[in-house]
């Protein structure tokens, strides 16, 4: 008979929000920033590209 063990949950990255992250092309021509907003959960609901103040591009994610 098989038998399981029910271990306690906890989350991975309790109390972090947001993440930013930079990237450099190396050519020179500056770089590309990113905002990522989470749920209580730690799964991304949405996500902004940006490049110096202007914002290039905005993802939203939607969960079943």
């Amino acid at each position: 008979m098989a038998q399981s063990q029910l271990l306690k949950k906890e989350e991975a990255m309790k109390g972090i929000s947001s993440i930013t992250t930079r990237s450099f092309s190396g050519s020179g021509g500056g770089g590309y920033w990113t905002l990522e907003e989470l749920n209580e959960l730690g799964r991304t609901i949405s996500k902004e590209y940006h490049r110096r103040k202007e914002l290039l591009a905005k993802k939203v994610y939607r969960y079943n």
